[in-house]
C-alpha cells in the first residue's frame, strides 16, 4: 500500500436533524428478515465462537488488526470479518503464524451483524467489544445511507450492547456517528484526535504517513 493519501472531503453535509430522522426509522424487528446466507453464517459462528467472549473486528481487510487484537487479548476470541475474498485469503507474512484465539472469515457484514445479534440473544456467545476501523466514509451526499450510522445495520451494531471503538481520518464521520448514537441510544460517546504508537491497520499507517489527522470515537456499552 502506498503511503500517500488524500484527506476525505465532502461538498455538502446532511443536517443533524435529517440524520436523526433517517436513523429513527431503523428497528431490529423491521430488519430481522429471513436470510439463507445469515443462517449459514450463524452455523459457522456458533461452531467457532460458542460460549466465548468475542471481540468483533468489522471490515478487517487482510486481518492485520484482528491479528494484533488477538495477541493483545488472549482471554477473548477475536472475530475478523471482511467482504473481500482476496483480502481474507491474502498470504501476508503475519498469517504464517496466527494466534489460536483468532477467527478470520469472509462474509458480508450485513449478514454477520444480525447473525451475531441472534446468537447473543440465544445465549450462545457474548460480544464484548466492536471495532469499526476506517470504514468507507461514502463522503458523497448520495452515499449517506451507506454509512453505518445511517444504515439499517445500526440497529444490530447497537443491539449487541457492547463498547464500540471507531477510528477514521474523517472527523465529520465520527461526529455524525456520535450525534446519532447519543440521540437514538442515549449512550455516552467520547471522541479524540490521536497519534498512533503502533499501526492497527494498513489504512492507519497510510493516513498517518500522509500527515493526516486521525480520530477515535469510543461508545459506551449499554448500562
Amino acid at each position: 500500500m502506498k503511503s500517500s493519501s488524500k484527506p476525505v472531503t465532502a461538498s455538502s453535509y446532511v443536517s443533524d436533524e435529517d440524520l436523526i430522522a433517517i436513523a429513527s426509522k431503523f428497528s431490529l424487528e423491521n430488519y430481522r428478515r429471513p436470510s439463507e446466507e445469515k443462517d449459514k453464517i450463524k452455523i459457522v459462528l456458533k461452531e467457532k465462537l460458542c460460549g466465548k467472549d468475542v471481540i468483533f473486528d468489522t471490515g478487517c481487510g487482510v486481518g492485520e488488526s484482528s491479528n494484533l487484537l488477538a495477541l493483545e487479548n488472549p482471554d477473548k476470541v477475536v472475530l475478523g470479518v471482511d467482504k473481500s475474498v482476496s483480502r481474507i485469503e491474502r498470504k501476508n507474512t503475519f498469517k504464517q503464524s496466527l494466534p489460536g484465539n483468532l477467527v478470520l472469515i469472509q462474509a458480508d457484514l450485513q449478514d454477520v451483524w444480525p447473525a451475531l445479534y441472534e446468537l447473543q440473544e440465544q445465549g450462545a456467545l457474548k460480544v464484548c467489544k466492536q471495532y469499526i476501523l476506517y470504514p468507507n466514509p461514502w463522503p458523497k451526499l448520495k452515499g449517506v445511507k451507506r454509512r453505518w450510522y445511517a444504515n439499517p445495520m445500526l440497529s444490530f451494531i447497537l443491539g449487541l450492547n457492547c463498547e464500540i471503538e471507531i477510528r477514521s481520518n474523517w472527523k465529520k464521520y465520527l461526529e455524525d456517528f456520535s450525534t446519532v448514537v447519543q440521540h437514538i441510544a442515549k449512550r455516552e460517546c467520547a471522541m479524540e484526535e490521536f497519534v498512533p504508537k503502533g499501526f492497527l491497520t494498513p489504512f492507519e499507517r497510510k493516513y498517518h504517513l500522509s500527515s493526516q489527522s486521525l480520530y477515535k470515537l469510543n461508545i459506551s456499552g449499554e448500562k
